[in-house]
Formats: structure tokens, sequence, C-alpha cells
């Protein structure tokens, strides 16, 4: 949305406003450094990387134990992915959610 302004809450909202993103983007950079642009990207893939691995281990595994056990239903159909995909994410979620919590 043209003109719209991106705004902080909380405490940083004082602080910073920014009329568009690549605005925010040069900003940052001039003041803080590219590098600032970066800050936090190691522990967003820790806190991601556990959820990703179940997930994918997951539903690998449940779209092929689908097609094994319905043969006339493709590996690769629409039926099966979402089947699979929701119980992988159920699954992931539950053998992660504990450590989140922990770590907020």
């Amino acid at each position: 949305c043209r003109g719209a302004v991106l705004q902080a809450s909380g405490a940083a909202a004082s602080r910073f406003s920014y009329a568009s993103v690549p605005e925010a983007l040069a900003s940052i950079s001039r003041r803080e450094g590219v590098r600032a642009l970066w800050r936090g990207v190691l522990p967003a893939l820790g806190a991601n990387a556990p959820f990703s691995a179940v997930h994918y281990a997951c539903y690998s595994r449940l779209q092929a134990e689908i097609a094994r056990r319905r043969p006339a239903s493709s590996p690769s159909s629409p039926a099966t992915n979402f089947a699979a995909g929701g119980v992988a994410s159920a699954l992931a979620t539950l053998a992660t959610q504990p450590f989140d919590v922990l770590r907020t």
C-alpha cells in the first residue's frame, strides 16, 4: 500500500518510523551496518529447524503410508497432501512446542 507508514509497537515505536521497506533497509544499513539486517537469523533458525525437521520426516512417512494403505490414492493427490500435512503439522507442534515455551 503506497504511502503507508511502517511502525513498530511498544517501546520501539517512539524510535522508528519508516515510510517504506526500502527506506527502512537503507536507514538501518546506514545507521547500524548491513550486518544488522541479519541479526537474529541464527536464533530464528535454531527455533524453526527442529519443527521443520520433524514436520518433513512425518510428512514424508505419512504420505508414503497413506499411499500404501490406499492404493487408489496417489501420493501427490491434494487429499493425501492435505491429510499428511495436517497430521505432520500437529505432530511437529506437539514435539517442539514444549521447547518453545521453555525458550520464551
